[in-house]
């Protein structure tokens, strides 16, 4: 009977660990697959910003703008807050301080989906590469 019960507690332990990693990876799978959405919709975005302001660079905050946009898009209907932040590098991927003038080479951002709690439940950082960005 005791071998029995070790048995049944061992499976139990087993299952309870393949659901709880289940559930983690879904969370994580959704948060990257919408992070990678956000990039495919940037690209269009650049496109038509560049057309529309017949220029060879882009503005910073135009495309801050339909970054947030797009993810905030790409989050709807899910159960979770989503806390953005983004940092424009230069060529050596150093920050560029919002006042500067240099041009940036690529945008980072961070997309972090918090439950009702404020607690973080996964995270997705994703570069993207511009231009030329002022």
């Amino acid at each position: 009977m005791s071998m029995k019960m070790n048995y049944l507690m061992f499976f139990m332990f087993l299952v309870f660990g393949v659901v709880i990693v289940s559930v983690l990876y879904l969370q994580h799978n959704a948060n990257v697959s919408a992070t990678q959405n956000v990039q495919i919709a940037m690209e269009s975005s650049e496109v038509g910003t560049a057309r529309t302001e017949s220029k060879a660079a882009l503005d910073k905050k135009a495309t801050v703008a339909n970054m947030v946009a797009e993810i905030a898009d790409s989050y709807k209907g899910t159960p979770y807050n989503v806390e953005i932040d983004y940092s424009f590098l230069d060529k050596n991927n150093n920050v560029i301080p919002s006042g500067n003038g240099t041009a940036a080479t690529s945008i980072q951002f961070k997309v972090v989906l918090l439950d009702d709690n404020g607690q973080e439940q996964t995270t997705s950082i994703q570069t993207r590469t511009l231009k030329e960005v002022h």
